[in-house]
């Protein structure tokens, strides 16, 4: 499996739980097949398998896997993950944060300065608020951003990575 791909898989599969979380599910259905297409992967069913069936996914999404449908190697397409959706104050966070992805997530507590800016100029202002943010302060708007999510007093560890 490429580098990342296990990553993008929990991350994708974690924002499809917050959307449930948010709308008040307790429970849902993660299908291997369509993580594997929207993010565009090939021959990685397996790998989408393993990340969903993984504790590391578990704890990050805040979910337990209560059920599952599908070929019994848990490796097809066609693999249907079923998990409750746990409460905020069950959940662990330790793996909770997931890398930043300017071009696609907005960050809770950054805005734009005006709703008349057109959209790729609230986006460079995002990028460009974001990036003038320090260590200390980064690790604040996360805190804050978890304390909003129902974590309090959580310890926060940042580790900053560029590629190139």
């Amino acid at each position: 499996m490429p580098a990342g791909d296990a990553g993008r898989i929990r991350n994708y599969a974690t924002r499809l739980v917050e959307d449930a979380r948010r709308n008040g599910e307790t429970r849902i259905k993660i299908r291997s097949g369509d993580i594997h297409n929207a993010l565009g992967l090939s021959q990685a069913h397996a790998n989408v398998g393993q990340s969903l069936e993984g504790e590391i996914f578990q704890n990050q999404a805040g979910v337990r896997l209560v059920d599952y449908r599908g070929v019994d190697s848990r490796r097809g397409a066609n693999a249907y993950f079923i998990y409750e959706i746990l409460p905020a104050s069950n959940r662990d966070v330790r793996s909770f944060i997931t890398p930043l992805d300017v071009e696609q997530e907005s960050v809770a507590g950054v805005s734009s300065s005006t709703d008349a800016e057109p959209e790729d100029a609230k986006d460079e202002n995002l990028r460009e608020r974001i990036l003038e943010l320090s260590p200390s302060e980064f690790q604040e708007l996360a805190r804050e951003y978890l304390k909003a999510k129902g974590f309090n007093n959580t310890e926060i560890e940042i580790t900053i990575r560029m590629k190139v």
